[in-house]
């Protein structure tokens, strides 16, 4: 479990933004600012590894690979807005943690959309 202790690591966050301004969503958060309310992956049978290991992979973002993201939610999606984020943590020179959080992909039940700063073809 810890044998890449102080190393960089990257993972997915799911958050519900249905009351979210649609203009402050694409900002970058850090913990004490992350938009909307946690999303359990449980609800829509994903593994969290496997959104995780999608987001951190995945250099250029082609429409098949967000359809791909769009069809793992779709079946639960119901009146939910979604953005998935990637929660990127590295450690400090203060041995704390900082952890960033880049919104990737937002879903609501008829709207895929892509951050437009990802690599896309």
């Amino acid at each position: 479990m810890f044998s890449q202790a102080g190393k960089p690591w990257k993972r997915a966050v799911v958050r519900d933004v249905s009351t979210i301004e649609d203009s402050t969503i694409w900002k970058n958060y850090n913990h004490d600012n992350l938009a909307g309310e946690p999303v359990p992956l449980d609800d829509f049978n994903i593994n969290t590894n496997d959104i995780a290991n999608l987001l951190s992979k995945t250099d250029t973002w082609t429409e098949a690979k967000v359809n791909g993201v769009r069809k793992l939610f779709s079946k639960n999606i119901g009146s939910q807005e979604l953005l998935i984020l990637q929660a990127r943590g590295m450690l400090t020179e203060q041995d704390s943690v900082d952890v960033q959080f880049i919104p990737f992909i937002y879903l609501s039940q008829d709207t895929t959309i892509l951050n437009s700063e990802l690599k896309s073809e």
